[in-house]
């Protein structure tokens, strides 16, 4: 992610969410980092204590651009609709907060680098799932993460798009694999996290080679 002595400026959407805030420490140490966020998932305090290290804050919807912002050299586009129970009974929040949020933050805050955050369940119940297994989501959640996805691949030139697993608990090691990702300019699809739906072994082939290098 370097760029000599310059620093770079990062924008992560859905930032003060609980992976969020992770991904926005860690950045924060690397580059100029911008969180924007309706906190939904989060709430004023945590957006304070970023404000105090040095986080520049924007509480609004990705989807409603209220102000004119700077072009940012890496977009990290967290926010989306979660609540997976409630998938079935409200598909449109799930639509309009994971597909046409994910349009508008391409459309509105144009960057060299767009890193998107997917699912598995996108996958449906497919058993062991690698990235060129056929997508089968069962439920709308799934299906508007897969649309969000088809969305970076035709708008964005440079992404890549990480299928998470949705009962992930190991943050800090997630967050170190996605920015060992990022920092090499690893392109496309991956899968990562601990689940038994997904196949991880192109991260953890990435990861040896990494090692190897470096």
């Amino acid at each position: 992610m370097g760029m000599g002595n310059k620093k770079e400026r990062i924008l992560i959407s859905g930032g003060l969410g609980r992976l969020g805030i992770h991904f926005v420490r860690r950045l924060n140490f690397l580059g100029e980092v911008t969180v924007i966020d309706n906190l939904k998932n989060s709430n004023i305090q945590i957006a304070a204590e970023m404000e105090k290290i040095g986080v520049n804050i924007l509480l609004e919807d990705v989807r409603r651009r209220k102000k004119a912002c700077k072009d940012f050299d890496i977009v990290f586009h967290l926010a989306a609709h979660i609540d997976t129970n409630n998938s079935n009974s409200d598909p449109i929040s799930d639509a309009s907060n994971n597909i046409l949020g994910t349009i508008a933050l391409i459309k509105n805050y144009p960057t060299r680098k767009f890193i998107y955050f997917s699912s598995d369940a996108v996958y449906g119940q497919v058993k062991y799932a690698k990235e060129d297994s056929r997508p089968d989501p069962i439920i709308p959640y799934g299906f508007s993460k897969l649309g969000g996805e088809v969305y970076v691949r035709m708008l964005c030139k440079n992404y890549l798009i990480l299928r998470i697993a949705e009962n992930i608990n190991l943050v800090d090691n997630l967050v170190e694999d996605v920015m060992s990702l990022v920092e090499r300019d690893i392109k496309g699809t991956i899968n990562i996290g601990n689940s038994n739906k997904i196949d991880c072994s192109k991260l953890k082939d990435l990861l040896i080679h990494a090692r190897k290098i470096y």
